[in-house]
């Protein structure tokens, strides 16, 4: 049976309050940038997926959180996530899958937690 995941509203609304969604210790104290006009959380969407820029400690987290089923990509994310963990290489940024990420509605959903990276979005950087 496919599971049904929050839409980016929903995730919005659980991210502005970041204690009480985020199931990740190093995030719970997380901020996610705010965008006008109405001061909730910026979203950055994709077909699958949104992301919000989390400032938690001092660092800087893209949270991506899944609004669809994303079938076995969840067992590939989860792979990438433990080999990461055991091997530290300095030419990637931190990134981690967490099952259990996000609270929304009082249901639990995986998110990607990834190192905030400044430059070009790679869509531009190619085709530059």
């Amino acid at each position: 049976m496919t599971q049904v995941f929050p839409t980016r509203a929903k995730y919005q609304d659980a991210v502005m309050h970041g204690a009480k969604a985020f199931l990740v210790p190093e995030l719970k104290a997380g901020v996610a940038e705010r965008g006008p006009p109405l001061g909730m959380p910026k979203t950055w969407n994709g077909g699958f997926a949104s992301v919000f820029r989390v400032n938690s400690g001092g660092k800087d987290y893209a949270v991506k959180c899944f609004t669809m089923d994303i079938g076995d990509a969840a067992t590939q994310y989860a792979e990438v996530s433990a080999y990461l963990q055991q091997n530290k290489l300095s030419y990637f940024a931190h990134f981690a899958f967490h099952k259990q990420g996000i609270r929304v509605e009082g249901r639990e959903y995986p998110i990607v937690q990834l190192e905030w990276v400044r430059g070009a979005p790679l869509k531009t950087f190619i085709e530059k």
